[in-house]
């Protein structure tokens, strides 16, 4: 019985052409919890822009991936159940700056965020050396 699963598990692994790290890649993982009206309030203007606050974070956020330290980032489904956002930033205190300094924060839009240390031990072979420091 053992030895048929033993095989498949085997020709599996051969197929996949993952990468794995041997030194794991240390991102930061920023999760925010919108307030209730997230959907709303985005749509709004803010501060002394005319740009909706939503405007204002996607142009935040932009420099950020432009420049490769933002990986990637989007709202869960539904987007007010909040978002998830991957740094790839020199520390904790950098990922912990960008989100004070996102407008969703600064305005209010978040409720709560949290950044934790995320270990990257595998990936795609379409990310390899995209997540060095």
């Amino acid at each position: 019985m053992f030895a048929g699963l033993y095989r498949t598990w085997s020709v599996t692994a051969v197929r996949c052409q993952c990468s794995m790290a041997i030194t794991p890649k240390v991102l930061f993982a920023l999760q925010y919890d919108y307030v209730e009206d997230i959907l709303q309030k985005r749509d709004q203007t803010w501060g002394d822009s005319s740009e909706s606050l939503r405007q204002q974070h996607f142009k935040f956020v932009r420099t950020f991936a432009t420049d490769g330290s933002l990986v990637m980032g989007g709202a869960f489904d539904p987007p007010s159940d909040g978002a998830l956002i991957i740094l790839k930033m020199k520390d904790r205190t950098a990922a912990e700056n960008f989100a004070k300094n996102d407008p969703y924060v600064l305005s209010g839009a978040v409720r709560n965020w949290k950044v934790k240390p995320w270990s990257v031990v595998i990936n795609s072979p379409q990310l390899d050396g995209k997540l060095d420091p």
